[in-house]
Formats: structure tokens, C-alpha cells, sequence
């Protein structure tokens, strides 16, 4: 077996030793495959260090996604005390409305 690969049957050979594309007939064509150049070690840091920040940025919005939706359940579960209380009895302090409208707010 020689050290050709055939791409598509009988149309395109590739010659591993020369990196250039020849056709069924024998004649070079215009496009050739040059060796790619290594990408360097600073480059691929930059890349991961890139994905590492975005993961990060991710978690990070999650989280904070979490934390506005328990506050804002816990602002509703205090509005509520708030109310209950007013009912069962009477507000005995001046700054019970003050609360009030914070947590309207």
C-alpha cells in the first residue's frame, strides 16, 4: 500500500510526503493543504483562561439570579407578617408604616 489517501474515489489524492493536492489524471491543482503552524503555548493559555473567566461569569450570574429570586420571596413573606400583624393588633410603633413602604418599594 502506497502512502497516498484517496479522499473521494478516483477524483483527488493527497501525497503525505508533499502536502499538495493532485487530481486523477496526475496534474497538480491550484489549492494546496500547507502544514499548519503549531499554535503557541501563550495562545492556548489565553483560550483557557478565557473559558475559565466565562464559566466563572456564569456561576456568578447564577447565583445572583437565585439571590434576587429568594429575596424577593422574602420581601413578599415580610410584606405578609407585616400585614398580619397591623391586623392582630393595632401598630403601637411609628415606624411599623415606615417599614411598610421600604418593602413596597
Amino acid at each position: 500500500m502506497s502512502n497516498n489517501a484517496t479522499y473521494s474515489p478516483g477524483t483527488f489524492k493527497i501525497r503525505s510526503s508533499q502536502n499538495s493536492v493532485t487530481n486523477a489524471k496526475g496534474k497538480k491543482s491550484k489549492h494546496s493543504f500547507g502544514i499548519q503552524p503549531k499554535t503557541s503555548k501563550r495562545k492556548i493559555d489565553n483560550n483557557i483562561k478565557e473559558k475559565l473567566f466565562q464559566s466563572k461569569l456564569n456561576a456568578y450570574k447564577a447565583k445572583q439570579n437565585e439571590l434576587l429570586t429568594n429575596f424577593a420571596e422574602l420581601s413578599q413573606l415580610y410584606y405578609k407578617c407585616v400585614k398580619l400583624s397591623k391586623t392582630v393588633c393595632p401598630p403601637k410603633s411609628k415606624y411599623v408604616g415606615d417599614i411598610e413602604t421600604a418593602v413596597n418599594y
